[in-house]
């Protein structure tokens, strides 16, 4: 599965932002992608998981750096198999 999404901080600013893919509600840890650019950014995350029927994915975006806003332009999930 790959994430990617268009994300910028409100007011500017080089807050860390990331991103995490999560199955059922869990974050899987290594799917994290991150943005420092002061102005709106592609952000790619990656994985490979096991799904059954009922399985949901999310994605999560969190600033890490403060509690500022973020503004998320566009985002996809597109999950292949293999």
């Amino acid at each position: 599965m790959v994430a990617h999404s268009t994300l910028e901080k409100v007011g500017g600013g080089t807050d860390q932002i990331a991103t995490k893919i999560a199955k059922n509600g869990t974050v899987i840890d290594k799917t994290i992608g991150a943005t420092e650019n002061a102005t709106p950014t592609g952000v790619s995350s990656a994985g490979i998981t096991t799904l059954v029927t009922g399985d949901v994915l999310q994605l999560f975006t969190a600033n890490i750096d403060s509690t500022a806003n973020i503004i998320i332009n566009e985002s996809n999930l597109v999950v292949n198999l293999l």
